[in-house]
């Protein structure tokens, strides 16, 4: 099996990082969504 080298360039390595830090920041988004609904929905008080 051949084995390749991907080499990114800068300007796509902090593409790469901007997007992991934004989706990052939308899961704890969709997390906080979620546990508030689950406290509403069962009257917790976590």
């Amino acid at each position: 099996m051949t084995v390749y080298k991907v080499i990114f360039s800068p300007r796509a390595l902090d593409d790469i990082e901007k997007a992991c830090g934004y989706y990052n920041e939308q899961q704890k988004i969709l997390a906080n969504v979620s546990l508030n609904k689950l406290k509403l929905h069962y009257n917790l008080s976590v």
